[in-house]
């Protein structure tokens, strides 16, 4: 996997810094050299009209503009910063962001700023000159991903039952967020973008991409790589008439807000990812111990369900309830035959998320990209 920090998204992160967006949840403290060096950046170089119009739009959209959408927004610039005519037709400016023309407007004004502003302040230069503090995470993961990284592939490729190229992905990581990762597809390009900063313990926000250790980061590229293919999946299904076990469309405050396709994109890729982190650990520990993955289970049978009525607690907490039942429909899929993933996709659902089990599933004519959320 390609990995990288893209000057689009650290540009957009600096504007972050200086904006009112969802600064308690999904930005570090200046408690790192690179970040106070990016928000000097910005005050010396004036970005007042810049931020200006940028919460503009963060007024305006409200929850539109927000989780990928800004980011995906940003990959969508070239290299001079230019928006081009070809990204107002891609996601996420059509539907989800230029609802209306005065959307659209406060959209286009922004966009225009930020080439402007990029250019007279000569973001670049700053960029380049950052690039030994972006190389030092940058092998922290490449690290990571020399051990574990074909083991990803293997599973990925007979889970989605098609041949997965790590080559194909680019890990953007973005130095000053503290939480929140997504997993994209933008003009052709399978993008990851990840957090640089992490909250500790102590609710104390440093630079460091891999807290959890290794285990969990290959875990959580897991989740962001499947919402690429889970989500267009989902997208293909008609939800209006299907009951799902577990969802409450008046539960805002859950990570699934209420809204059917982020219930089930979520459910079934923390299902998978949870499914492909124990499958990890029990590898590598029973490598370890020099002994069988069968014996490794058996002899840690204890701490195994300690761990997993931790994980599906948590889960059920923000909102997804139903990992557990998913997790086993995952299990025993493993064991049929399918023509191609949409239909074990389905039979997943038929037999954890999906209430009554005689609904038959109906192709979408169309879905709102509002609803599609990456996190």
């Amino acid at each position: 996997m390609n990995v990288c920090v893209d000057k689009r998204t650290e540009l957009l992160n600096a504007i972050y810094l200086n904006s009112n967006f969802h600064k308690n949840e999904l930005l570090g403290n200046l408690d790192d050299e690179y970040t106070e060096k990016l928000n000097d950046f910005m005050k010396k170089h004036n970005c007042g009209s810049l931020v200006e119009k940028f919460n503009k739009v963060v007024d305006s959209l409200g929850d539109k503009f927000s989780y990928d959408a800004p980011i995906t927004l940003f990959l969508q610039l070239d290299n001079e910063y230019n928006f081009l005519d070809k990204s107002k037709n891609e996601y996420p400016y059509t539907d989800r962001l230029g609802t209306n023309g005065n959307n659209k407007q406060l959209i286009d004004d922004l966009m225009q700023e930020v080439k402007k502003f990029a250019k007279e302040s000569n973001f670049d230069e700053f960029y380049n000159k950052s690039r030994p503090f972006y190389e030092k995470q940058i092998n922290k993961v490449k690290s990571c991903l020399t051990q574990y990284e074909n083991y990803l592939q293997r599973f990925l490729t007979k889970f989605f039952m098609q041949d997965i190229n790590m080559d194909n992905f680019n890990l953007n990581i973005i130095m000053s967020m503290a939480s929140g990762g997504y997993g994209m597809e933008v003009n052709g390009e399978k993008i990851i973008c990840e957090t640089g900063n992490v909250i500790n313990k102590n609710g104390e926000k440093h630079a460091d991409i891999i807290p959890g250790g290794d285990y969990q980061f290959m875990a959580h590229m897991c989740h962001e790589i499947s919402h690429i293919f889970v989500n267009p999946t989902t997208a293909k299904l008609n939800l209006d008439d299907i009951n799902l076990t577990g969802f409450d469309k008046t539960n805002v405050d859950s990570e699934h807000e209420g809204n059917k396709f982020v219930y089930i994109n979520e459910s079934v890729i923390r299902a998978i990812e949870y499914v492909f982190e124990k499958s990890l650990i029990i590898t590598e520990k029973a490598k370890e111990q020099n002994t069988t993955k069968e014996q490794f289970v058996n002899s840690n049978w204890e701490l195994i369900e300690k761990a997993n009525n931790h994980y599906y607690t948590n889960q059920s907490a923000r909102g997804f309830s139903q990992v557990e039942k998913i997790e086993n429909a995952i299990i025993n899929s493993q064991t049929k035959t399918y023509a191609n993933f949409d239909e074990k996709f389905k039979d997943i659902l038929s037999n954890s998320l999906v209430k009554d089990k005689t609904t038959q599933f109906e192709d979408s004519k169309s879905i709102e990209f509002e609803n599609d959320k990456t996190y």
